[in-house]
């Protein structure tokens, strides 16, 4: 009947601007620099002004030759000065202080006040106010130095890990009196790594990866490779965990140790990989503190293998490069021995996928981790590119990626697949 609707306008919406918002008195203020010394000056500047595009010439200077109060407000809520100043031709007024040698350390604050004059048929507050804070700080030279020494390479998940606070003058000797505050968060560490691209610049790291997350597949958490996500969806954290917290007295030779059980995370959190780390507050006996700081990364498994294809899919004819990637948690290249096999999947009456294989090439990893092999697209199906590096010490790790060959008599009804997958064939 020629009727027509639209939905979806759930997720727009229109705010109505007030009158009390686009008549608006605002106030905007500077100063020179964020941080002084004491006995330094303090120059600052505000403007009172009507919001708006359209402003008579009446409102444009209706804040010009007006008083404004100028109130500084230091440490304990102590008014340091309270005066009176005069507006310019653009509602501007200016101001400076000199800080004396004994000013309190810490933040300022400068409150201005400015009573708006009402305007009939126009509502909106008669009395303004706005803030603008700025800090005093005595600069001294750090008189000795905290560094906090944990090891340099990953950790296996389940071990202790020792770490060292030590607390030295620059002059050499150790902080013999003082304590240590120490504490120790963990946070999972999520190691995402793409080759590099060109136009990696533009569009993010493996913004062209061609395979997807295949969590059904029995194996794929084991030997896949996670794909990147949207650029427009932010992949939250939780907040660190504490794991240690403690203060103690300083050691005879200025260092402290602890020990970090990874224990509790590989029972709770055995899926993922972490990252410890250390901040120590030194304080000597002339009550200066030191921060220090220092990270250890807890990996689950020796090092990862990632393997990728050189298109999202193939024709049967084609000749297709599998690549790949050994590397530890920390990006240090793995090497050692290394054999690629390709498999054939097909399915049972169940889903269940069935992995035969179909070629075999021993190919070791390069000094810095990679290696690629070249294989003919002979028949069409599904396929699995599996690589597995054994390193100098024997730890023994598969990488592996899913792909489909195309060909005469293809359709993918015998085979899984994602609910909804969008391959590229190219990049």
């Amino acid at each position: 009947d020629g009727r027509f609707a639209f939905s979806g306008y759930d997720r727009f919406w229109y705010s109505l601007q007030s009158d009390q918002r686009l008549h608006a008195v605002k106030i905007y203020g500077i100063t020179d620099r964020p941080v002084y010394r004491p006995k330094q000056k303090v120059d600052y500047k505000f403007w009172v002004r009507n919001v708006g595009y359209d402003l008579t010439k009446a409102e444009d200077s209706e804040f010009a030759n007006y008083n404004v109060n100028v109130k500084l407000i230091g440490k304990n809520n102590k008014t340091v000065f309270d005066k009176t100043l005069k507006t310019d031709e653009y509602g501007g007024c200016q101001g400076n202080w000199e800080i004396p040698e004994d000013a309190d350390l810490g933040v300022y604050h400068l409150n201005v006040t400015v009573v708006s004059p009402q305007q009939p048929g126009v509502r909106r507050k008669p009395r303004i106010a706005s803030n603008i804070s700025f800090r005093v700080e005595e600069y001294k030279k750090p008189e000795f130095e905290v560094l906090v020494e944990a090891p340099d390479e990953p950790v296996a998940l389940g071990d202790v890990v020792t770490a060292k606070i030590k607390a030295k003058y620059y002059f050499g000797s150790p902080v013999v009196n003082g304590q240590v505050k120490y504490k120790v968060t963990r946070t999972a560490y999520d190691q995402r790594w793409y080759p590099y691209d060109p136009w990696d610049w533009l569009y993010g790291s493996g913004y062209w990866w061609f395979s997807g997350d295949y969590t059904w597949y029995p194996g794929w958490s084991r030997w896949g490779c996670i794909a990147p996500g949207p650029w427009w969806i932010h992949r939250g954290s939780p907040p660190p965990e504490v794991v240690l917290s403690n203060t103690v007295e300083i050691g005879p030779d200025g260092e402290v140790e602890i020990k970090i059980d990874t224990a509790l995370a590989k029972a709770i959190h055995g899926d993922q990989d972490h990252k410890y780390e250390i901040t120590a507050e030194v304080v000597d006996e002339s009550r200066r503190t030191i921060v220090g700081q220092g990270s250890v990364l807890v990996s689950r498994k020796p090092f990862k293998v990632f393997t990728w294809m050189n298109q999202g899919y193939y024709k049967v004819g084609d000749t297709m490069n599998a690549s790949f990637k050994a590397q530890t948690l920390d990006s240090k290249p793995v090497t050692g021995k290394g054999k690629v096999v390709l498999y054939r999947i097909s399915y049972n009456e169940q889903g269940e996928p069935k992995e035969t294989a179909v070629q075999e090439w021993e190919l070791n990893p390069s000094e810095d981790g990679t290696a690629s092999q070249k294989i003919a697209a002979t028949q069409a199906g599904q396929y699995r590119i599996s690589y597995t590096v054994t390193d100098r010490q024997g730890n023994q790790i598969e990488g592996g990626s899913l792909f489909s060959i195309r060909g005469a008599g293809f359709d993918g009804k015998e085979y899984r697949f994602n609910d909804l997958e969008i391959v590229v064939e190219k990049k």
